[in-house]
């Protein structure tokens, strides 16, 4: 292993570790499921955090297009009353998916529908059931997601500050550079 890589390794570490504060939209329309999610979280939760409650796409949708709440993160329920399919909900809010990870939080189980949502760009498939058996559970795809979500949205940044250096440096081999 090289040096190079070991500092990559330590940097994802660092960006899964230094979740302080994490604000979250639940975006559930069911009363009980919400309250169940908000206080799993408020016992389980190493950091601190400010949860937000959208109960329709149209709420979650206004909620992450205002800068001023600055999301960490998307726990997203599949079955809400604007929305005419669980594959629509996604659909209408992957829009945000670069801003921030959205993770669906359903009681819908089943996998090929998972897998599904994985493809096209949720961070993680999680049922409500099985965050109530294990409620750690919430926590380790909660941290991981957003560490994921950092990690690809840094390499992005990177590999186009590199496309730019080079696509310039093509221009001024070639003669085709701007001076002004």
């Amino acid at each position: 292993m090289t040096t190079e890589n070991k500092y990559e390794w330590g940097q994802f570490r660092r960006s899964l570790t230094d979740l302080e504060h994490v604000k979250v939209l639940i975006v559930e329309d069911s009363d009980i499921d919400f309250y169940l999610v908000e206080r799993i979280m408020a016992h389980k939760m190493p950091w601190a955090c400010d949860v937000i409650r959208a109960e329709t796409i149209q709420q979650a949708e206004g909620i992450l297009k205002d800068k001023q709440y600055q999301i960490d993160i998307v726990l997203l329920d599949l079955g809400l009353p604007d929305s005419a399919s669980p594959q629509d909900t996604y659909q209408q809010l992957s829009l945000y998916k670069d801003q921030c990870p959205i993770v669906i939080l359903t009681s819908i189980e089943d996998h090929l529908m998972a897998l599904e949502m994985l493809g096209i760009g949720a961070q993680d498939y999680v049922c409500k059931n099985m965050i109530v058996m294990q409620p750690e559970l919430l926590v380790r795809i909660m941290e991981f997601s957003i560490g994921r979500h950092r990690s690809l949205k840094s390499s992005r940044v990177e590999m186009e500050q590199k496309l730019a250096q080079t696509s310039e440096l093509l221009n001024l081999m070639s003669g085709s550079y701007s001076a002004g």
